[in-house]
């Protein structure tokens, strides 16, 4: 029931595509194909970091192991200001964004919140806190840097 629950309140909130991942580019971006054509996915309140970062390319293993190869659902209400689709990756009832982030590989992307359905910010801001808490990935770390930090650095 939550799950059908979830993906009603995703869907109202933009198109979707039914599309196959080909290519993980980091712990927060996939590419997709949608006929000939690829698209860089953005994973909607997720910051995951850089793969120059420490556990970067570690995170992205983690989102290979979840899509890789597998026909997803965007659902995406806008383009960010790259031109890539921003939006929830879901495999099957699975929201991807949340697994990322109670497995400990990302960060609730709070500054871009708005952007956010309501009840995916509450769900983020639960598994980013379980996850600090058990000290999954980033936060073994004792100071785990946000990427625009470590970009800025």
């Amino acid at each position: 029931m939550l799950a059908l629950l979830l993906l009603l309140s995703i869907s109202a909130f933009g198109a979707e595509l039914r599309v196959v991942v080909v290519r993980v580019t980091d712990g927060g971006t996939i590419v997709v194909k949608v006929g000939a054509d690829q698209h860089k996915i953005r994973l909607s309140g997720v910051d995951a970091p850089e793969l120059a970062q420490e556990f970067g390319k570690q995170l992205r293993a983690n989102l290979a192991g979840l899509v890789d190869g597998k026909q997803v659902v965007i659902v995406w209400p806008k383009r960010d200001g790259y031109g890539r689709l921003l939006g929830a990756v879901l495999l099957g009832s699975m929201n991807i964004n949340l697994e990322q982030m109670k497995a400990g590989c990302a960060w609730y992307f709070k500054r871009y919140a708005a952007g956010v359905p309501e009840i995916e910010r509450v769900q983020y801001e639960a598994a980013e806190a379980e996850s600090r808490e058990a000290k999954h990935v980033l936060w073994q770390q004792q100071q785990a840097m946000p990427p625009l930090e470590w970009l800025h650095w």
